[in-house]
């Protein structure tokens, strides 16, 4: 499905929230491409912890899958956060596992999104002298770093 066609279905989601918007920008990245939407009140958009936008997400991919395109090829940020997001969560993996190699121990994050995980497991996969493991169900479900032996 054609970006111009994705971008309509997001502001047909966009419009139908009640919740306005500057711009959509797009924006090509090795795992598909980014809709950037613009926009000046943000709290209905992001959510708390960014549980709408992953919602956003979700909603958006299955209207495409409906409608015959790929789901998988794009994601929606709003103003950057899922971006600065993303930066957040690497600065922290990389400082936990560099504590986890120093002491060779092992460390724990806070619960994440299924999305987040994948960030995390997948910015320290080539690391040799770690690994990363899911603990916990739901909700609760986290990363844990720990000492390759």
């Amino acid at each position: 499905m054609e970006t111009t066609e994705i971008k309509k279905i997001i502001e047909e989601v966009l419009k139908a929230m009640g919740v306005s918007h500057k711009e959509i920008e797009t924006f090509q990245e090795n795992n598909g491409t980014i809709f950037m939407v613009r926009a000046d009140d943000t709290k209905y958009l992001i959510g708390i912890g960014g549980a709408h936008l992953l919602a956003l997400n979700h909603l958006a991919r299955r209207i495409v899958e409906k409608r015959g395109g790929d789901g998988k090829t794009f994601a929606i940020d709003v103003n950057g956060y899922q971006k600065e997001r993303n930066e957040e969560l690497k600065n922290k993996a990389r400082t936990l596992a560099e504590r986890v190699k120093s002491f060779k121990s092992e460390e724990e994050l806070e619960p994440m999104s299924p999305y987040e995980r994948m960030i995390v497991h997948s910015f320290l996969a080539e690391d040799p002298e770690i690994k990363t493991e899911s603990a916990g169900f739901g909700k609760e479900r986290r990363i844990v770093i720990k000492y390759r032996e």
